[in-house]
């Protein structure tokens, strides 16, 4: 098919009404065609976006910090357990053989603290457990949990 235009002009002195039907109808196929492939690449436009949004370099840092963040966060509780429960521990053993209604008042309010801290930071210790387990097991966070941390938390703490 040739493009020449003295041909187009020759034909539209002997017949315009043809060479506009002509002209009308390509542009109605190339619309149709472009609508179609508009909308065709506009769901091709949401799941790349979604992709991004979801696997992006900004995404997958935030995401990936936010592991490291809470790990850290499950070990400083942990370790903070520890302390007070070795306290407590200490405390009861300074008192072996002593009911703690004859403890002196002030190491019987240090005891109640530490105990009300321990309650409390176990608790604080299963919800961000909790989180980081959750958050783990979803495809579209697990991806960047890849580095020394622990896919899973296994130790839940009593309260």
């Amino acid at each position: 098919m040739s493009w020449d235009l003295n041909r187009y002009e020759t034909e539209f002195k002997k017949s315009p009404t043809r060479v506009i039907r002509k002209v009308v109808i390509w542009l109605f196929i190339l619309g149709t065609v472009l609508s179609i492939a508009s909308y065709a690449f506009g769901w091709f436009s949401e799941a790349a976006t979604v992709a991004k949004d979801e696997f992006g370099a900004k995404a997958s840092l935030k995401k990936y910090e936010w592991f490291k963040d809470c790990s850290a966060a499950i070990e400083q509780k942990g370790h903070t357990i520890n302390v007070y429960s070795t306290n407590v521990s200490n405390m009861q053993d300074s008192y072996s053989g002593i009911p703690r209604k004859d403890w002196d008042r002030l190491d019987k309010q240090q005891y109640n603290v530490w105990s009300m801290e321990i309650t409390g930071l176990k608790a604080s210790y299963n919800k961000v457990v909790e989180e980081y387990n959750a958050q783990s097991s979803k495809f579209n966070w697990s991806l960047y949990n890849q580095t020394e941390l622990p896919k899973k938390y296994d130790l839940y703490l009593d309260e």
